[in-house]
């Protein structure tokens, strides 16, 4: 079953997470293990845009899907 899933949250200490879920076909680059360069890209542009302490970026690939998670410290609330 082919499915997305994306949510996302602000909270009242202004943190931003942003989650997409969503089932991998057949053959998938990431089901190889293969991140691809746009991935790359967006890791390195975070950690460019917003000091490491106030971005999470996160990827899981288990029982044939994959799951991204962002996270950003919108203000200095902690």
């Amino acid at each position: 079953d082919m499915f997305v899933l994306m949510t996302l949250d602000i909270s009242d200490a202004g943190k931003l997470k942003f989650m997409v879920e969503n089932a991998l076909g057949g053959g998938s680059q990431a089901e190889k293990g293969s991140g691809g360069i746009g991935l790359r890209n967006l890791q390195r542009r975070l950690e460019l845009l917003y000091p490491y302490t106030k971005s999470d970026y996160s990827v899981d690939i288990a029982s044939g899907t994959y799951k991204a998670c962002l996270e950003l410290q919108l203000n200095d609330k902690k």
